[in-house]
């Protein structure tokens, strides 16, 4: 995340939470980790990223995320669901 920020400063040490693998139409490899920015300003991407963010996990923009991977997502957000994914 670091090198992917602009303004990297604020950045806490990632908190690692879960770590899934599946095979769907390819094969994905999904690690999640909980981060906290702490900078004054909004945060910045680096180039060639064109946007960064951080988002509660209970509000991310799910229209803009694939389906298979708010899939994940929610199995993160709700354990007992787990032998679902």
């Amino acid at each position: 995340m670091r090198e992917q920020l602009g303004n990297p400063e604020g950045l806490g040490d990632p908190e690692f939470l879960k770590l899934l693998s599946y095979v769907g139409a390819h094969w994905d490899i999904v690690v999640l980790f909980q981060a906290w920015f702490d900078g004054e300003d909004l945060i910045q991407a680096k180039e060639p990223f064109v946007q960064g963010g951080f988002y509660d996990a209970n509000s991310l923009p799910r229209k803009d995320i694939a389906e298979d991977h708010l899939e994940v997502i929610d199995s993160m957000l709700n354990p007992s669901d787990d032998a679902t994914v």
